[in-house]
Parts: C-alpha cells; structure tokens; sequence
C-alpha cells in the first residue's frame, strides 16, 4: 500500500524544482493554487524520443501487487522518453519503482488530477500530450469518468494512442479502458447481488458507455482530421468490459451480469465481451492483437489455487427472452469463456500467448487447438435463476469461494497475495 504523501502546491506560472529526494514538483511561487499536483523524477523537461513510436500497445492489470514485467513492456515501447502516471488521487510512489525498473526512460511523472477544474488546465493538457507511455493508478473509476470525461485529458489520452503511446491500468484505471465500464458511481455490487437483480440500481446508473471508448477519434499534429480509434490498438477494447480483482473478489457473477445489460440494453452494437484480470497479474495486448499473460511470482504463504495468475476472457451468447427470470428476477444468461494463465512456477516462469483477431473473430471460442489459441482453456459461464454453473466445473473459482465468503474477506486476503 502507498505510503500517504501531502503536499500543497502554490504557484502563478507553474514551474519545477529539484528537491533533496531527486523528484521535481510543482514550486512554491506567490499565492495562487495550482489545481493539480505533478511530480517529476527525472528530466523534468520535455524530450524528442530519438525515433518514432512504433509499436502501442494495452496493459490489462488485475491491481493488487504491480507487475514488473508491466511497466518493463511499456518503458521499453516509450522508447527513451516520458513515463506518465495519472491518477485522481494520491501520492507518486509510483515513480522511483518505474525509473528503477526503467532506468532508460528520460522521465517518470505523477500527474494528480483531483477535479474537472484540473483537468481542463492547459498545464495538464501540455503534460499528457507529451508523454510516450501512461498508466492509469488505481483508486475510484467514478472519479476518474466524472472528472476527466469529455476534457482534455481524455483527448490527450486517445492522441497518445493515435501517435502509439503504451496504455495502461490497474484496479480502477483498468475498470476504464474498455468500451463500457462500471463506474460504481451509485454504488459497488457484488456478484451474488448482480445475480439476484440484474437490474439493481447500480448497475443501470453504473455501466456508462461515454470514458476512452474506441468509437471516439484521436488528431495527429497539425492536421484537425479525426482519425478513428477503431485503427489503434483501443480497438480491441470494442464491445468489451472488463473488470479487475477478479478471483480475489469473487466477481464473475456480477460481470456476467453486467454482459447480460450490455446485451439486453444494446449498450453496443454487437455480442458483448468481458476480460477479468486476477491481482498480481496483467494481460500485454500489441498493436497486432498478440495478447501475453504476464504476473508475479506466487506468495509462499498461501495454496497457489488461491493466487491464480489468470485472465479470464468471454463472449455473450444470444440472449434469452427470459434473461431475467419472470418468477424470481434472477439472471439466466450464458457465456463461452476460455481462461489464458500465467506460472511462476514453470522453469522458466511462463505465461500464456494468444491472438485475439483469431478469438475475436470466431463465433465458437471452444476450438483449443488452432494455432494462436492453443494455450487457452474453455471456461464457459452459465447462471440459471441467478446461479452460476461453469463448464469445466473444476476451476478456481468452484475451489476458492464458498457462499459465506465476503467483500471485505476478499479485500483482506489480496493484501496477503
């Protein structure tokens, strides 16, 4: 957990000191309040990478522990230059864990943006156009779609995309990067929750369809031509959802439900698709669809088959005319799934690869031997009047989770993990 950090930041023209700790931050200069924090270690000027971004690319991070091998993938396609984490709340820890890892970068910077006031600042503008990689911390993804949605900071993030700039997210910050995202702005939900009403107030104020989608468009420089974000790599996330914390927190139930809406609502035009990401663990898509599982080691203390290092990936089947039971108002609703893995304890540790066009591109996702798809395993997904039946049934969930088990025990556990 990051140690809490506060600092109050004065300025009328915004400028950067070096302080005793090496990291930069906005100075102390007459009496007006900057609305936004912003911390540098490293060069705190902007630089021109030596040679063009060619290669974009999405980090998918269940949150829990960070992913080293997740911020080693992007430092590398920045190529030399500006490592940017954004966050709507807390500190910059995050920066000398990314520089340490990353030492070739030119910068690495915490970008704080705590209202709609800060992220319509032209500070904030300059600071996200200029970066070659970012990552979206975890934290309320309720305030980053009521503060950032429909500002500069959204646009800077799909021009980012556009000029091939790696994104990413963990916890919350993955909660935002696919088409539809569940904002918890009315509320958390859990699985046994969304189940027994697929039509609980927080899912339909919740699930918002308007943050980073991939039916928006991105400007290059100098040219006020928008260019679709369906021909960057944003466009794996169409039609998609995803949610993090994934076995950890029991939340297969809820976005199951969550896909039923999508479909029954049309909240996108074609089947609906969700990725959940397990803690300590993160899905690597490239530019060309080329999809890696990526995560930590296990902890010694706890069974493996209670730190699963999994992403878990569905597609909706046609939905029923009874998706919500007449009777009960329970979920009937299915899904084919398949389940790609990273193991830490293979030698070496190894994680799955796959091609999502293959996947993405088929009607029946239960074909595990064609080339591109071989490492994935079936997991399909089936509630009857709110109950979830898997197919296979030996997984980690059907081992993992009992009844009883609660939000709070969840939340518990993963700081073990």
């Amino acid at each position: 957990m990051e140690a809490l950090e506060s600092r109050r930041l004065f300025s009328a023209t915004p400028s950067l000191n070096l302080d005793s700790s090496g990291i930069a931050s906005a100075a102390v200069q007459g009496n007006v309040k900057l609305p936004y924090s912003y911390y540098v270690t490293g060069n705190a000027g902007n630089i021109d990478v030596s040679l063009p971004l060619t290669s974009s690319g999405l980090a998918l991070v269940g949150g829990g522990l960070d992913v080293d091998e997740v911020f080693k993938w992007m430092g590398a396609k920045a190529n030399g230059g500006d490592f940017l984490v954004i966050r709507a709340t807390g500190t910059n820890a995050y920066n000398r864990y990314i520089d340490g890892l990353v030492p070739s970068l030119d910068s690495v910077a915490t970008l704080i943006i705590p209202d709609p006031i800060a992220a319509i600042h032209p500070d904030v503008k300059r600071i996200i156009s200029e970066a070659e990689a970012i990552f979206i911390a975890g934290g309320d993804q309720g305030n980053y779609i009521t503060f950032w949605n429909n500002t500069p900071v959204e646009q800077e993030i799909y021009n980012a995309v556009g000029r091939n700039a790696p994104i990413g997210g963990t916890s919350a910050g993955l909660a935002v990067l696919g088409e539809i995202d569940f904002s918890a702005i009315a509320g958390t939900i859990t699985s046994a929750e969304a189940l027994s009403n697929p039509r609980d107030d927080r899912i339909l104020g919740g699930l918002d369809s308007t943050f980073l989608s991939p039916e928006q468009s991105y400007f290059t420089p100098g040219s006020p031509t928008p260019v679709s974000m369906k021909t960057t790599v944003l466009k794996y996330m169409d039609n998609l959802i995803t949610d993090s914390h994934f076995m950890q927190r029991d939340r297969e139930g809820r976005l199951l439900t969550f896909m039923a809406n999508m479909d029954a609502r049309d909240l996108v035009p074609g089947l609906p698709r969700a990725i959940g990401v397990n803690e300590q663990t993160a899905l690597l898509i490239e530019n060309d669809g080329k999809a890696k599982v990526v995560g930590n080691s296990y902890n010694r203390r706890i069974s493996p088959s209670e730190q699963q290092r999994s992403v878990y990936l569905f597609q909706g089947n046609t939905l029923q005319n009874d998706w919500v039971d007449p009777t009960t108002g329970k979920l009937n609703y299915s899904a084919q799934g398949v389940i790609a893995n990273y193991n830490p304890l293979s030698s070496p540790p190894k994680g799955d690869s796959f091609d999502l066009d293959l996947l993405f591109a088929s009607s029946d996702w239960s074909h595990k031997n064609q080339v591109g798809l071989d490492d994935l395993v079936q997991y399909d997904l089936t509630a009857v009047n709110g109950v979830i039946i898997r197919n296979p049934m030996a997984s980690n969930f059907a081992n993992y989770y009992d009844p009883t088990y609660s939000e709070t025990d969840a939340k518990r556990r993963s700081r073990l993990v």
